[in-house]
């Protein structure tokens, strides 16, 4: 069995960070350097390989010059990054593709569909089906 794919708080704390990084105009090894990491740890977390611990988000956030109340929401993002979701108990039965895809959807926000060739259930009236 492959590797699952990172959850989606994981990839969006990786696009966060790397967009903080080049804003502060850091290299990844002078990054790294200050955690005290391998540049490629630090790759893998920026490309949402790999996870990160909160104190570690919040030091970049240091170095990266983000304010107090942002630095504390990619602290908590880190946080909850790290809990499995509800479906991971069942790893046994689901592939990786099909976790990660309940993995976005639990995150969504709205979710659209396009149905070009039918009428969704939830909009039919009684007039379309007849």
């Amino acid at each position: 069995m492959s590797r699952p794919n990172p959850t989606v708080r994981r990839r969006r704390l990786a696009a966060e960070l790397r967009r903080l990084r080049k804003a502060a105009g850091i290299s990844l090894e002078d990054a790294a350097r200050h955690l005290a990491l391998a540049h490629s740890t630090l790759s893998r977390v920026e490309t949402g390989q790999a996870g990160i611990r909160p104190p570690y988000v919040d030091a970049l956030g240091r170095l990266y010059g983000v304010g107090d109340a942002e630095r504390e929401a990619l602290v908590q993002l880190a946080r909850d990054a790290r809990q499995r979701g509800w479906w991971h108990a069942y790893g046994d039965v689901l592939s990786d593709h099909y976790s990660a895809y309940i993995g976005f959807e639990t995150d969504a926000t709205s979710i659209k569909t396009y149905e070009p060739q039918l009428v969704p259930g939830l909009l039919q009236t009684e007039d379309y089906a007849r």
